[in-house]
């Protein structure tokens, strides 16, 4: 499970995710958001605003994270930057961007967050000096920036249920996105233990694959009675999500940063689970760590030694 608390009747955890738009204007294989597969679109400002609201009056974070599809192609994304603020969901606000776009940005972006991360792919559009013009504004305004080189994802989403129960049980307790990162979102009226429930039936539907309602069957509404006694319930779930079982979460193999041609983003190749596909090694590590974790955290209960841990199994293992 994520490492909340609860204190004052309110739930306390690291870190929230927010889609600002699902779409992105690079094509990146095995985009773990699924966003080239994705229409462009996002969520309206009124919806966000109820359900960001709804959500603050029985959880806080450290930080909200807007991320996508890319955060800045959203033309209002300064409204929902102030609609967070004024929640008071949140100490932190940061904008996670490929950063192709940044240097279009105008500077009152720079000055309404607290900081921006950057993952900077191998990519002709993402020029070094849309970079250093990005990090020169954030250090006029005293925003943090973060830049990441990434070169390659990690292989997630499949088309195919995957059958043993025992592995997918497996994947879902070894998962670093729901119970490391704190990657929780909420989206359109519900709240996700990850993003995979919001985008895998329209992925599967894409590539002609019958999906289930994944959005129903692993959200919890937002707008009904007992919010954060359901929120605890889903958040200490030992249970594996519906969308488990067509993903691989974070030990799947890697392959290399590529884009992907116009045909596999309108029709992704269909992909069955094989057992090549895992690294299980790496599968092994991350279920022995969290019995330690687990334990560690029951005799000595601490958000401070919670963050510890996951910042040190992120170090050694990677992402």
């Amino acid at each position: 499970m994520p490492n909340i608390t609860v204190r004052d009747g309110i739930i306390h955890s690291r870190k929230l995710e927010y889609n600002l738009v699902d779409h992105c204007n690079l094509s990146c294989a095995q985009c773990s958001h699924m966003s080239p597969h994705m229409k462009t679109g996002s969520i309206p400002l009124d919806i966000f605003a109820s359900d960001i609201n709804r959500l603050s009056t029985v959880y806080r974070v450290e930080k909200l994270r807007f991320v996508g599809g890319e955060p800045l192609l959203n033309p209002h994304i300064l409204d929902y930057i102030q609609v967070a603020r004024d929640s008071g969901i949140c100490k932190r606000i940061e904008i996670a961007t490929n950063g192709t776009l940044l240097d279009r940005a105008p500077d009152v972006l720079f000055s309404s967050v607290d900081s921006i991360s950057v993952s900077w792919y191998p990519t002709p559009q993402s020029h070094e000096h849309i970079l250093k013009l990005a990090s020169e504004k954030c250090r006029r305004y005293g925003t943090k920036f973060r830049v990441e080189r990434i070169e390659r994802f990690r292989k997630m989403q499949i088309t195919e249920p995957i059958a043993d129960k025992q592995i997918i049980n497996d994947i879902y307790q070894s998962c670093m996105i729901a119970h490391t990162w704190d990657c929780q979102t909420f989206y359109d009226g519900r709240f996700y233990l990850c993003s995979r429930p919001i985008y895998a039936a329209s992925y599967l539907q894409q590539a002609e694959f019958s999906a289930p309602d994944f959005r129903t069957l692993d959200g919890v509404p937002l707008h009904e009675s007992d919010l954060k006694e359901r929120l605890i319930k889903a958040l200490s779930s030992t249970q594996p999500l519906k969308a488990c079982e067509y993903c691989l979460g974070t030990i799947g193999c890697y392959s290399s940063w590529h884009q992907l041609p116009t045909r596999s983003r309108r029709k992704p190749m269909p992909t069955t689970f094989n057992h090549d596909m895992i690294s299980w090694k790496r599968m092994r590590f991350l279920l022995a760590w969290r019995k330690v974790e687990s334990n560690i955290l029951k005799r000595w209960p601490s958000a401070a030694l919670a963050k510890w841990i996951s910042v040190a199994l992120t170090s050694i293992i990677g992402d």
